[in-house]
């Protein structure tokens, strides 16, 4: 387990606070939460006021009570609300004692007189419980007036605590005083997490300094009229997990202006008619692109051994810097045009001149947000000399910080996890992708084919395919190594009953993952860069209106190697909404992009000049977004289908009015619009599956009606309004998406099916049931089959043939017997029930359910708790035999069968705890 040299913290509900600190509740102090490593917690190690620890239980890991991770998920009830609650539960539990109640004097079926009804009076446990009721009732009306009683929806609890903070409270353990109060204010969003609503607390000891360095200095006047969520948003760049870092002078950073191409053509525009939002089809629609939008260029030599592309982070600055042979390229240019390179200056944006010789990396205003801040730090009149001051504050900021750039992340190949197939990487599909996709029953059997079904059939039917396969899925909270390691040890254990239902489980699983829409298809996720060489004849001077290489939708990759060149790719950006968002590229050779551009495989290079594609894959710039690049023949022929015969969707929202100013008041007010467009993008998403999916039966039903040319505006609009949910963590737009999904979801009819009742009620896709996020019930709502991509994919996937099948071994059989009487008696009766206790506890963790990265913490703490409690247990050759043999007794026993997890964690903890002595216990054969 690595914990990456970050530190974990508390999260904890605002509920749970504000009961704390106004009701007096314990407050349970879970550091489930995460500081990674990243320039904050470089600054926060440097300060004397921060204070960590470290724990017997946890010893590997570090943890800060200094910093709190809020969550804004539960409201507080009021105490009318709970007195109400309260005797709601004593009237259930006295109303099933009444409803059960046998009269008196009455004859039972055997004639007997019934003399009384004892047996339907209230338990003992009960009574107990109605008078803790009522205590807790009598407790509530005598506090109703007090502070602290009312209720608080979440919205009015992040206010309320944005504003004041909070104390946390500890207690002695054995005496139960007082023994320390820390006050808390908010900091700010909580990096990775600030999408889900999460905000840090800091304690105030730190607070003020922190916030002076997380904002380079710039100090806001209460009050005062500012970009709310912009500001939060840029202020926590500085949060985001670095994988490593690096030293960049400022002074040897180049920065020029931004460069647009503007452009007309018939596009799909949403915006609001009539005060509902649509898509109308508009000629002639200028667009304009920000060809260099959040890129940068880096020489070379900086990136070795690092990347061919670093996400960096710094001081209201986030770039993707693509390696570049630029000294190459300036030394060649002055070389061209009669310049003396060694004396050559270039100017920047703001006049400024820097030596060309001295420069390492070319930037754009796109990368440093700083810049929309000029104002806040300079007296001066004109925009430039504003930009200009904040760009020398900006510079000497980072110096004082050593220079020090985060990188987040590196372009790199997951094929690691999905394999290669003929040397040819492969990729997963997606949900969204498939359904996009105009196919037929029979080109999904092709996709299947290409890898799937010959895959899942190896899992049932090779031994060595399914060892392989778990070699790649193992982790620390399966059983997958241990498993590897008794098949090395002895083959035979794949007869075996516990291995068997592991392998079938297994393979279950990963076939509901591929119903999901993960079909293996030869292809790679590719860092996106737009137009380099343009970007380095801007930086020295040169001007231009259209790409100096690229044209339209050609692209540049080696991805698909040598032979890769002068082929046609199918590519999908993730949020992929529908058939206008799928892009064809033809991929070209390109001397200059290959001399001075010093790309991987992963990165591929792309044209903004008079080429929408920015809009085209979803409002994608160049800030290290990527595009799934898939070479097959059936995704070619169905991607051109769509790119020839949609137009693009063009966001044509407008901003939203509201004015912020400075203070936590209104801070709480973006936070809280950000919360509700976070817990929207799942809803939109849905919806236009829904709607994608009804379009496609119409379509393979052959009506293409109004109703179809009203799915496919739904399509349309909904993909756009995913991008202004994911958007809204820097920017917001006059849209009501509530209004808009409720509107769309009653125009939608689904198709129908009768009931139990008779009644016809609306049914879901046959796929439905595997799309994580469907909130409205995945069992509830009957499903129905739609003449659709994805539920082409769940009939071939349902109807799979069944593995052949092992012979059956008892598990008994491969031990190396040893003497059962000799075993140490007390572990053999202790090792059962902590493994029953251990497995009670992930099935309690993985039922609460909640934030992923939280739920990973917890399940990864109790799994190194029991772990190290199994290893504390010295267990000899005997005892190891004995507990052995007992599980492969319950392995046999069908009155057992509810023992098959614990003692497959059972299993693993004695493997984890001792694995040469578990592993000897088995027979050597092969």
């Amino acid at each position: 387990m690595n914990n990456n040299n970050g530190i974990y913290i508390m999260s904890v509900e605002a509920s749970d606070l504000f009961k704390h600190n106004f009701r007096g509740h314990f407050l349970n102090k879970e550091f489930v939460g995460y500081v990674p490593q990243s320039l904050e917690l470089r600054k926060l190690k440097t300060m004397d006021e921060f204070t960590t620890f470290t724990s017997k239980r946890h010893p590997i890991k570090t943890f800060s009570a200094d910093i709190i991770n809020v969550k804004f998920d539960q409201k507080v009830r009021s105490s009318a609300e709970m007195i109400e609650g309260y005797e709601g539960e004593i009237n259930e539990l006295l109303d099933y004692v009444d409803y059960f109640a046998i009269p008196e004097d009455i004859e039972d079926e055997y004639g007997n007189v019934v003399e009384d009804n004892k047996e339907f009076t209230l338990s003992v446990d009960d009574e107990e419980y109605i008078e803790k009721l009522n205590n807790k009732i009598i407790s509530l009306k005598l506090k109703e007036d007090e502070e602290g009683f009312e209720a608080y929806s979440s919205k009015e609890l992040r206010t309320k605590i944005y504003k004041d903070g909070f104390i946390v409270k500890d207690y002695d353990f054995k005496t139960g005083e007082l023994v320390a109060e820390t006050k808390y204010s908010y900091y700010k969003r909580s990096g990775s997490k600030s999408r889900q609503g999460m905000a840090w607390f800091i304690k105030d000891e730190l607070y003020r300094d922190m916030i002076k360095w997380s904002r380079m200095g710039i100090e806001f006047k209460e009050g005062e009229q500012v970009d709310l969520p912009s500001l939060q948003a840029y202020e926590s760049l500085i949060t985001s997990s670095c994988k490593d870092f690096i030293n960049i002078n400022p002074e040897s950073i180049l920065m020029v202006d931004d460069k647009v191409s503007s452009f007309s053509e018939t596009s799909n525009v949403i915006k609001k008619v009539s005060g509902e939002i649509d898509s109308v089809e508009t000629e002639n629609y200028m667009i304009n692109n920000e060809v260099f939008d959040g890129a940068a260029l880096i020489e070379s030599e900086l990136c070795e051994g690092k990347g061919k592309m670093l996400l960096l982070r710094s001081h209201f600055m986030k770039a993707a810097a693509f390696s570049a042979n630029i000294q190459l390229f300036l030394k060649d240019y002055a070389e061209e045009n009669g310049i003396d390179f060694d004396t050559w200056k270039i100017d920047d944006m703001f006049g400024n001149k820097i030596k060309a010789s001295s420069i390492r990396m070319i930037m754009n205003p796109s990368c440093l947000k700083a810049l929309k801040f000029s104002k806040c730090i300079s007296d001066k009149s004109d925009k430039i000399d504003q930009q200009n001051d904040m760009w020398q504050h900006w510079k000497s900021v980072v110096n004082a910080d050593e220079n020090v750039f985060g990188i987040c992340k590196t372009e790199k190949p997951t094929t690691h996890k999905y394999g290669y197939t003929q040397g040819v990487p492969l990729h997963q599909t997606s949900y969204q992708i498939l359904n996009s996709l105009e196919a037929s029953k029979e080109q999904v059997e092709s996709l299947v084919d290409y890898y799937e079904r010959g895959y899942i059939m190896d899992l049932k039917n090779k031994d060595e395919k399914f060892i392989e396969h778990l070699e790649k899925e193992k982790n620390d909270m399966n059983s997958n190594q241990m498993f590897i390691d008794l098949y090395k040890r002895n083959k035979n254990i794949v007869g075996t009953k516990m291995f068997r239902e592991y392998r079938s489980k297994t393979i279950s699983n990963y076939v509901s993952h591929v119903k999901k829409g993960k079909i293996r298809i030869p292809g790679q996720y590719v860092t996106m860069l737009s137009n380099p060489i343009e970007y380095l004849y801007h930086a020295v001077g040169e001007r231009f209106d259209k790409s100096l290489t690229l044209q339209g939708n050609q692209i540049h990759t080696t991805l698909f190697g040598e032979d890769g060149f002068n082929r046609k790719y199918t590519g999908f950006r993730s949020p992929h909404s529908g058939q206008s968002n799928v892009f064809v590229g033809e991929n070209v050779n390109n001397d200059l992009i290959e001399k001075y551009i010093d790309l991987s495989d992963n990165i591929v290079v792309v044209s903004a000049f008079e080429h929408n594609i920015m809009e085209k894959l979803n409002g994608c710039d160049w800030d290290s977004d990527t595009m799934l690049l898939v070479d097959h023949p059936t995704i070619l022929e169905l991607g051109e289908k769509c790119y020839n015969n949609y137009n693009v969707n063009v966001n044509g929202l407008s901003a939203d009015p509201t004015i912020y100013h400075y203070s936590l008041d209104d801070m709480a007010v973006s936070d809280n619009k950000l919360s509700d467009a976070q817990t929207q993008i799942g809803e939109v998403t849905n919806l236009g599956q829904l709607a994608l999916s009804k379009l496609a039966h119409k379509k393979n039903k052959g009506q293409y009606d109004e109703e179809a040319k009203q799915l496919q505006k739904y399509v349309d609009l909904l993909g756009v309004l995913s991008g202004v949910s994911i958007d809204g963590v820097k920017r917001q737009y006059d849209v009501n998406i509530d209004a808009e999904v409720r509107r769309i979801r009653k125009d939608i009819d689904l198709l129908t099916k009768e009931n139990d009742k008779g009644e016809k009620v609306g049914c879901k896709p046959n796929f439905w049931k595997y799309v994580h996020n469907d909130k409205h019930g995945k069992s509830k709502q009957p499903r129905e089959h739609y003449k659709c991509p994805m539920d082409y994919l769940y009939n071939i996937m349902t109807s799979l043939k069944p593995a052949n099948g092992n012979k059956h071994v008892e598990l008994l059989t491969l031990l190396n017997k040893k003497d059962n009487r000799q075993a140490n008696r007390r572990q053999k009766n202790k090792v059962s029930p902590i493994a029953d206790e251990f497995q009670r506890k992930i099935a309690t963790i993985n039922t609460a359910g909640g934030n992923e990265d939280e739920l990973h913490n917890r399940l990864e703490d109790v799994t190194e708790e029991y772990h190290n409690l199994f290893g504390r247990l010295k267990i000899n050759e005997n005892t190891m035999f004995a507990i052995l043999k007992m599980i492969s007794d319950d392995a046999e026993n069908k009155e057992k069968e509810g023992k098959k997890k614990s003692n497959l964690r059972l299993m693993n903890l004695m493997f984890k705890s001792q694995p040469k002595r578990f592993i000897e216990a088995f027979k050597e054969q092969n």
